[in-house]
């Protein structure tokens, strides 16, 4: 999101901060996928992301109160999103990449080969969902704290309760995981570099695409009012 959205937002989480419903309801509609997706790509579950995507705006509507900076509401509610899912992360899927990551890669191919452009795409999108999945459970939350809430080392170092130098050791050991996934995904015909070359693009895009299951925004309602 652009500075001038958040911005742009910012009236909206005061008011929801003061417990004005429609604004509360704004929020949610606006931020629901991508919350979704974190909870999705932390525990690899749909049925544990629907639990934890209530669980997260209930926090919210509870916690906004307490936010200094409504206009860093953003990265403070994907930071929040994470710890939530902390508990519920679920293990890797099977080492740097799994079988179901080289199915897709082989289908991947035949789309190129095909020139099946749309296909070929939702397909890497799939490859690069499974990537995160199949990353350790400390590397997956590194990866969503940099290239989903975009948070610089300093932050994440102070989420983290690390020294900067440890919290950069950190980030580019997961880049290095990355990189190797993608060679990994190479062998099997399909180049990832073009794709992975802004993560935070390729995740944001996959979260705009995801699909939420009804009973999270029928849960939500019941328990928020909103």
């Amino acid at each position: 999101m652009t500075e001038e959205k958040r911005k742009q937002l910012a009236p909206t989480v005061v008011l929801a901060s003061h417990g004005n419903k429609k604004a509360c309801r704004e929020l949610y509609i606006h931020y629901h996928k991508d919350v979704f997706f974190i909870c999705y790509s932390m525990t690899a579950d749909f049925t544990k992301a629907s639990e934890l995507t209530v669980a997260v705006f209930e926090k919210m509507f509870r916690s906004l109160e307490r936010l200094d900076d409504h206009n860093n509401f953003q990265q403070w509610l994907f930071s929040l999103t994470i710890n939530i899912c902390r508990s519920h992360v679920a293990e890797p899927i099977g080492g740097i990449t799994n079988k179901e990551t080289e199915s897709l890669a082989a289908i991947a191919a035949g789309h190129a080969k095909k020139g099946d452009k749309k296909s070929f795409e939702r397909t890497v999108m799939q490859i690069i969902e499974n990537m995160v999945h199949c990353l350790p459970s400390v590397a997956r939350v590194i990866l969503l704290y940099r290239y989903y809430a975009q948070l610089d080392a300093g932050q994440i170092a102070l989420l983290e309760k690390l020294e900067e130098d440890e919290a950069l050791t950190r980030i580019t050991a997961v880049d290095m995981l990355i990189d190797r996934q993608c060679e990994k995904i190479k062998e099997s015909g399909v180049d990832m570099k073009l794709f992975t070359k802004d993560l935070h693009k390729a995740l944001s895009f996959i979260a705009s695409k995801k699909f939420i299951p009804d009973n999270v925004h029928k849960d939500l309602s019941e328990k928020t009012g909103i």
